[in-house]
């Protein structure tokens, strides 16, 4: 007589919860996927290490604007003006239009993010899942 090895049965309940967590990292996946767009939306197609010299840059235009830029804050800022072909105070004034303008879209994009990845962490199922990230999307739509 044979014995059957009831150890390798899948409850219902573990289907569910199994569906759920694929769900979850799908959401996830999508959501991240999202806060991208729409944070290219605010940047553009500006290459990673421009990117990157953004902190200083700023720091450098209201230091000149403020009339306290050490001599490479200013020789920087100098530098491109002359290449974009405009004064120093205008572009300083630019950049930090620019700077302010994508703080304040970035602290937006993060609160929605952690908001979106933590209705997702409480949803009971895919379904709900769905409805998170469509949420999000019709809110990302909103601004």
């Amino acid at each position: 007589m044979s014995q059957i090895d009831f150890s390798q049965i899948i409850t219902a309940e573990a289907q569910m919860a199994s569906r759920l967590d694929l769900a979850r990292t799908a959401a996830l996946a999508r959501l991240t996927e999202m806060i991208d767009a729409e944070t290219l939306a605010l940047t553009g197609a500006v290459p990673l290490v421009e990117q990157l010299a953004w902190a200083g840059k700023e720091a450098a235009a209201r230091a000149v604007l403020a009339g306290t830029a050490s001599g490479e804050q200013h020789g920087d800022l100098a530098a491109e003006a002359l290449l974009a072909g405009e004064p120093v105070y205008d572009l300083a004034q630019k950049i930090i239009a620019r700077a302010d303008l994508f703080r304040a879209g970035v602290a937006r994009l993060s609160g929605l993010r952690r908001q979106a990845a933590a209705a997702i962490a409480l949803c009971r199922s895919p379904e709900d899942v769905a409805s998170a990230i469509a949420d999000l999307s019709e809110r990302l739509g909103a601004a």
